[in-house]
């Protein structure tokens, strides 16, 4: 089964777009399966994350309060979209950046025009 990607690319469906670090997900303690799961987990993008970086492509700078109040969102708690937010302006390379404008107490933030390959790398020649 393929797919076609925010990135203009066909992707087979699961395909790793990026790398996150495991520290968050797991302890040192640990047993190795529950390392080995939090590995496998960690490069995937979800679907959620994918319509959230798409929001911001398609209608441009907002903030958390204001992603979260779309009508496509409905039906996540808040939390949950400002969570995903997080987890892509914190992404290398990040796919959301700070605008430096705050309202209503939250930072407003962009897409990154940055290409992706399917492995998560950055394109020769694309721009943060």
């Amino acid at each position: 089964m393929t797919q076609t990607t925010l990135w203009d690319e066909t992707t087979h469906a699961g395909a790793t777009l990026f790398h996150e670090p495991i520290s968050r997900m797991v302890r040192r303690t640990d047993p190795p399966t529950s390392h080995a799961a939090a590995e496998k987990i960690s490069k995937k993008i979800t679907d959620l994350q994918i319509n959230v970086y798409a929001q911001f492509k398609i209608k441009g700078p907002m903030t958390a309060k204001e992603c979260e109040r779309m009508e496509r969102f409905a039906d996540y708690s808040p939390s949950t979209i400002r969570k995903r937010i997080s987890e892509l302006a914190a992404m290398e390379p990040p796919l959301l950046v700070p605008t430096g404008v705050e309202r209503d107490g939250c930072a407003e933030y962009e897409y990154c025009n940055a290409k992706l390959t399917v492995s998560g790398e950055r394109q020769k020649g694309s721009n943060t």
